[in-house]
Order: C-alpha cells, then structure tokens, then sequence
C-alpha cells in the first residue's frame, strides 16, 4: 500500500472541509423543533395520547442525534484546522529528509 501526499493540495481540502462545515451548521440551525413545536403544541397537546407523547419523545431524539452530528462537526473542523500545517510541514520534511529516506531505502533487500 503506498500514500501519496500532494501538500499543495491540503489547504484547498481544508477550505472545502470549512465551507462543509458551515453548511452543515447552517442545516442544523434549521432543525431546532422548539422554534417549530411552539404554537403547535398546545393543540397537539389537546389530542390523543400518543399525539401528546409525540412531542417530547422527537424532542428527545433531536437532542441525541444533534449531540452527535455537533460532535462530529466539530471533529471535521479540528481536522480542517490542522491540514495547512500538516501540509507546511510534510512538505519541508520531505525536501530536508529525501535524502536520509532514500539511503534508507537502497538498504532494504528486494526478494
């Protein structure tokens, strides 16, 4: 398995990994339920049970699923923050240390 690093390359995924995450952001924003429940609660809760039960029961399940979408958005933009300095720094260390890698690499025996 080989892996091909292209540093150019890593503030460009980083911009498009930060524009993601606005986007995202954005979509989460609209789906808070509690600005959308208001008026509709009351006459909901006016109603069957289960139509009573519906309400917290959603409200219930935006929280965990938000919880973990937040959780994950944060993790991309931790990794978007720290691709332009990943790139920096492969790209000096594979100008200063080809030489030392490339020594290493005409000991190793071929079969």
């Amino acid at each position: 398995m080989s892996l091909e690093v292209i540093p150019e390359e890593l503030p460009v995924i980083s911009a498009a990994l930060l524009s993601h995450q606005a986007s995202l952001t954005t979509v989460l924003g609209a789906q808070e339920l509690p600005a959308i429940v208001g008026a509709t609660t009351a006459m909901v809760s006016q109603c069957d049970e289960v139509s009573q039960s519906f309400w917290g029961d959603l409200l219930g399940y935006q929280q965990l699923f938000l919880g973990a979408t937040t959780e994950g958005i944060a993790h991309l933009v931790a990794g978007a923050n720290v691709l332009i300095p990943v790139g920096l720094d492969y790209a000096t260390s594979d100008v200063s240390g080809g030489a030392g890698v490339g020594a290493a690499g005409s000991r190793v025996l071929t079969v």
